[in-house]
């Protein structure tokens, strides 16, 4: 039979917290991700570097990270701006069409779509006067900087499943010099 004296302990043990712990939470399950070998691998025609774990998404944490720039990744990607720049300049000399033609064969898609609007007989730029230097670079992707006659650009390249360095992307602070 329960008494007043018992509901009274019982009482004052729970409001002291004499209760039992909770339980501790559980640990998450592990997600489909699986650790990685040493051994670089490719991306999309990429050359990766193991990171701690590997998944099919090149965005998600963890996964594909493109390994350090070799030389040859470098030199590519200095071509790839330079050829870029080298039609970029000739905007004012030549025809509107050509200009464009020989530009967009130099460009990504995206980067395509970014100078759409920009008309070659507005670029102030008529040569590139300085030696293209590498800003970071690794094995897919590099930003070149180009110094012309009239600023400097920094131009994004990155490199195709075809193994293919295309410019994706051209940034200045001086945006006169492609005024649209």
């Amino acid at each position: 039979m329960t008494t007043r004296r018992t509901l009274l302990v019982l009482a004052a043990l729970t409001a002291a917290g004499c209760t039992r712990p909770p339980e501790p939470a559980p640990e998450p399950a592990p997600t489909s991700a699986k650790p990685t070998s040493a051994e670089p691998t490719e991306f999309g025609g990429v050359r990766t570097k193991p990171d701690e774990y590997e998944t099919s998404d090149p965005a998600a944490p963890g996964g594909p990270v493109p390994e350090d720039a070799s030389p040859e990744d470098e030199a590519a990607a200095i071509d790839a701006a330079s050829l870029t720049m080298g039609v970029w300049v000739q905007g004012s000399t030549l025809e509107e069409r050509e200009w464009r033609d020989k530009l967009n064969a130099t460009l990504t898609p995206s980067g395509q779509d970014s100078t759409s609007t920009v008309w070659g007989y507005r670029i102030r730029d008529t040569e590139i006067t300085g030696d293209p230097e590498i800003i970071r670079a690794n094995a897919g992707s590099a930003v070149v900087r180009v110094t012309t006659d009239y600023t400097s650009y920094e131009v994004t390249v990155v490199k195709t499943t075809t193994g293919q360095w295309l410019t994706s992307h051209l940034t200045t602070e001086a945006t006169e010099g492609a005024a649209t």
